[in-house]
């Protein structure tokens, strides 16, 4: 059989450009600490490698993102073993793989590529809290972004084994995280709803809308099931919009978000200093992409631009005219911004980047910034995770189990040699925690409690009686009993 060298080649670079990402995300990513909230996921996935695949038993917190993301930490443990650098690794892999279907999605590859690159393929530190991190949606986007992949083979040539393929993507993607549906379902609705009124009904977009609606239907029979056999996800109260002070906050996290996402924060700073230099040069090429962005929006042709166009802009509206921002720490839900809008300038129908002047000096301009950032990124020193120390010397002492605060829990189990639950606390009670828990953790062979303050620790002492032993690590201390402790019911 004839082999085809120029597949081969290909092939081979694209495995080895892919190592090469992994291993700066990876490296990024250890700057890093781990907390409770990138933990908890962590510890969900070594219980599933440890027969609860459903994840029985367990309450999760406002989406479970099981089979976004999840269910692939737990794969990884399976193959590789539990190491606590899972929680570097994953993201890093997930990144990459999002960066390569962000590249997929798009017509014109090299603007794809181009934009990629600056806007997540080389993270500014900020940035990179956001992207290399566990459980942050990032592996949502991978799922939307292979549903619109589909969904184009199925518009333009009306595949069925590309509409099936959207239906089992999305069914999975709803069911693991809502925002899935703010950029895959709505803006389907939004192509059936102008193309109805320009006159322009398309029945395979009627048919993708039909399929994004069933497969919101399929999502809730999951969770129905789940819910019987498998973990139950409290959520949060219902979404409002803001008020007109919120709107008007919200619109301005919105902006210092972006400027930190980019390092792009200049104001303030000396014009003679070659980091406001850099800033500078970052700021204008988000206006650059912005700009594109806004000037590609007047030439709406097909469902495809009114798709990419709708997904590109709901967030940030979401963002500003609701309540689900707390603050800049929020601008991770304005990521599919940049992930969409870069699908959308990276179609062959875009003039200004078919210009190759153009072209090139957007892209001479990107790589600028673009390597700045991963250079001070990978300078950072590393993370120094000084939940791990506190986990060993639990161990050390023979203590398997325990209470602590949420923020302290996971971040101590999640190294696999101790397992803490999280409780609440009140003055008088330790009260357990039905949030990123299990309900077997809160049984009967709780013997300490991690205490970080005065509250937690008279809560204790008035629950418990004053403890037998106490170790102390690290500016923590540790309260031991000589007897099984049973934290309340809320």
């Amino acid at each position: 059989m004839k082999v085809n060298k120029k597949a081969v080649s290909f092939w081979a670079m694209s495995v080895v450009i892919f190592a090469v990402m992994c291993s700066f995300y990876f490296r990024i990513a250890q700057r890093i600490d781990i907390n409770s909230d990138m933990a908890s996921g962590i510890v969900e996935a070594m219980d599933m490698t440890k027969g609860n695949i459903l994840l029985s038993d367990w309450s999760l917190s406002t989406v479970s993102f099981y089979f976004t993301e999840i269910i692939w930490y737990a794969l990884a443990i399976l193959i590789g073993g539990h190491t606590y650098k899972i929680a570097y690794f994953m993201p890093a892999v997930i990144l990459t793989v999002l960066c390569v279907m962000m590249i997929i999605s798009s017509e014109s590859k090299k603007t794809a590529f181009i934009f990629t690159l600056f806007l997540l393929g080389a993270p500014a530190f900020f940035m990179a809290r956001n992207v290399l991190t566990p459980f942050i949606h990032v592996g949502t986007y991978i799922f939307c972004l292979a549903a619109y992949c589909f969904t184009v083979r199925y518009v333009s040539n009306g595949s069925k084994g590309a509409l099936a393929a959207v239906f089992a993507i999305l069914s999975l993607a709803y069911f693991s995280d809502t925002i899935a549906i703010y950029i895959s379902l709505a803006p389907a609705l939004v192509v059936i709803a102008l193309s109805y009124l320009r006159s322009e009904f398309d029945k395979r977009w009627a048919m993708i809308l039909l399929i994004s609606l069933l497969s919101v239907a399929a999502s809730v029979l999951i969770k129905l099931i789940f819910s019987h056999y498998g973990f139950v996800v409290p959520g949060v109260q219902p979404t409002r919009f803001a008020t007109l002070e919120g709107i008007g906050k919200n619109a301005g996290d919105m902006f210092l978000g972006i400027m930190s996402l980019f390092d792009a924060d200049f104001y303030g700073r000396d014009p003679r200093d070659s980091e406001t230099v850099m800033r500078c040069l970052t700021f204008f090429m988000l206006a650059a992409f912005i700009l594109i962005l806004a000037l590609r929006a007047f030439k709406i042709r097909d469902g495809k631009d009114i798709f990419l166009l709708s997904a590109t802009l709901i967030m940030p509206i979401a963002f500003v005219v609701s309540d689900v921002s707390v603050g800049v720490s929020s601008i991770r839900y304005i990521l599919p911004f940049f992930i969409y809008g870069t699908v959308f300038i990276s179609r062959f129908n875009t003039p200004l980047m078919n210009n190759s002047r153009v072209f090139w000096l957007v892209a001479v301009l990107a790589v600028i910034p673009s390597v700045h950032h991963i250079k001070e990124s990978l300078h950072l020193p590393k993370a120094l995770n000084g939940m791990k120390g506190l986990s060993q010397v639990l161990k050390d002492n023979g203590l398997t189990n325990g209470y602590a605060e949420f923020w302290f829990a996971s971040a101590v189990s999640v190294y696999g040699q101790v397992q803490v639950a999280p409780v609440n606390y009140d003055n008088n009670q330790i009260i357990r925690r039905d949030w990123l828990s299990k309900g077997s953790w809160y049984g009967a062979n709780n013997r300490f409690v991690i205490i970080h303050d005065d509250i937690i620790k008279k809560s204790a002492v008035s629950s418990y009686g004053e403890p037998d032993n106490i170790i102390r690590y690290n500016g923590y201390l540790v309260y031991v009993w000589n007897k099984k402790l049973a934290a309340v019911n809320p």
